[in-house]
């Protein structure tokens, strides 16, 4: 397709290898931009969000904070409830702190679990691009709005009894 409209407009010879070149960024670069939210973050390019009531279907994407992953081609199919989701979009480490937060959610972001399929623009993204997506999703599917401040926590120092 691209070489027939190359050829309408005299752009065959020396200069078609340039030109195909130009063509596959332009249309990589469209691919990515299409991978955008209209908000402009990262989002899967189609999903779908079902409640599962059936057994537990394993992810196809290990929805841990850990960064243990296999490229997947894109495909993120999973079955959690909506705190499992949250934990991984957001990388949520298993701690008392963050437990404590997570308990102001309503009960059945705990109980209710969803199926979700998803397929992103670009082939392998890495664990980190799949959670930029959930979060998009969950923000889009769910009405999730999220906010970010510091607090002062108490944290224990572990220091070096003797070098060596």
């Amino acid at each position: 397709m691209i070489d027939a409209a190359l050829c309408g407009r005299g752009l065959v010879g020396r200069n078609r290898g340039r030109v195909l070149v130009a063509a596959a960024v332009a249309i990589a670069s469209m691919a990515a931009i299409r991978a955008q939210s209209p908000t402009g973050r990262m989002a899967f390019e189609v999903s779908s969000i079902k409640p599962s009531k059936g057994s537990v279907v394993p992810s196809n994407v290990p929805l841990t904070p850990w960064d243990d992953y296999s490229p997947v081609n894109g495909r993120f199919r999973a079955d959690a409830s909506l705190r499992t989701y949250l934990e991984f979009a957001y990388k949520l480490w298993p701690n008392e702190l963050q437990s404590r937060e997570l308990s102001h959610l309503p009960k059945w972001a705990e109980t209710d679990r969803y199926t979700v399929e998803a397929r992103a623009a670009t082939a392998n993204p890495t664990k980190d691009e799949m959670r930029l997506m959930v979060q998009s999703l969950l923000a889009d599917r769910f009405q999730l709005a999220t906010h970010f401040d510091a607090r002062e926590v108490p944290v224990f120092e572990l220091k070096l009894a003797k070098t060596g």
